[in-house]
């Protein structure tokens, strides 16, 4: 999460494996192994959405559509029958039931919403059922109620054992509980990597004016985002932490970045 320009698209293709940065060291690790030796077969694993248009056609069905993904990316050997089962589950878990035999276009009258669209588009990434699945800014423009639906719809892919992981510049009120690890970025640095929850007391410890705290979390990130004050101070409590937890336990090797045992949102 950052403001515009903070590097969060970057650091997001990244991680997904779709940029590298053009050495010969390994700085991405999958389950210990290095991104750059398993590259086909990460890919395959993973899904990367950036944009959220879809095609224009007349006469299709968001159903009908779907379908044509599923015989296009699914294995030949598989049945038809569970291409048709896996089609209707990924309808009921975008919430698309009731505009599952709508068309785009034509003699369409009423037009999917923007957020509709996007699921839409998530929808046909889901059909392989990737491990990993890489979103970037899926809520940027959508009212606060898309947006609280689109991170719900997100949550219950990581309950179901999907890794999700977003870029975004904003949070509605009540949506920084559905995040497992926050990322804060600013001018191409990490200014906080951890749990939402322990963000709070870092602004507590680095706020000069604690009695006009901000009520939620979500204003808390707003303000430290806004604030080259509070983020440089942020930033230097949390080096000293991990001076002091060097110091106490050493490093015996590379950490995994995106280990598989994680269910996280972003």
């Amino acid at each position: 999460m950052g403001l515009h320009g903070a590097g969060k698209t970057t650091l997001l293709k990244l991680l997904s494996g779709r940029l590298t940065c053009g050495c010969k060291q390994e700085h991405v690790f999958v389950n210990g192994v290095g991104q750059m030796e398993i590259h086909d077969n990460y890919a395959s694993k993973t899904a990367f959405l950036s944009q959220y248009t879809i095609p224009y056609y007349r006469e299709v069905t968001v159903r009908q559509y779907l379908l044509l993904a599923a015989f296009m990316r699914m294995p030949r050997n598989m049945n038809n029958t569970a291409k048709f089962e896996r089609v209707e589950q990924i309808i009921s878990e975008m919430k698309l039931t009731s505009e599952a035999d709508r068309t785009f276009g034509g003699s369409c009258k009423t037009k999917l919403t923007e957020l509709q669209k996007r699921l839409l588009c998530l929808a046909v990434q889901l059909i392989t059922r990737p491990l990993a699945i890489f979103l970037d800014e899926p809520i940027t423009g959508l009212d606060s109620a898309s947006s609280m639906e689109m991170l719900n719809i997100l949550r219950r892919l990581c309950n179901n054992g999907h890794l999700v992981i977003i870029t975004t510049q904003a949070l509605p009120g009540q949506t920084a509980q559905l995040f497992n690890q926050l990322v804060l970025l600013s001018d191409k640095q990490v200014i906080y990597n951890g749990e939402p929850a322990r963000l709070s007391d870092y602004y507590n410890s680095v706020s000069e004016n604690k009695n006009e705290k901000p009520e939620g979390l979500e204003d808390i990130i707003s303000d430290i985002l806004q604030s080259k004050k509070i983020k440089d101070a942020i930033v230097e409590q949390q080096q000293l932490e991990k001076i002091e937890k060097d110091a106490v336990h050493p490093k015996k090797g590379e950490k995994d970045i995106l280990p598989a045992t994680h269910k996280q949102l972003g």
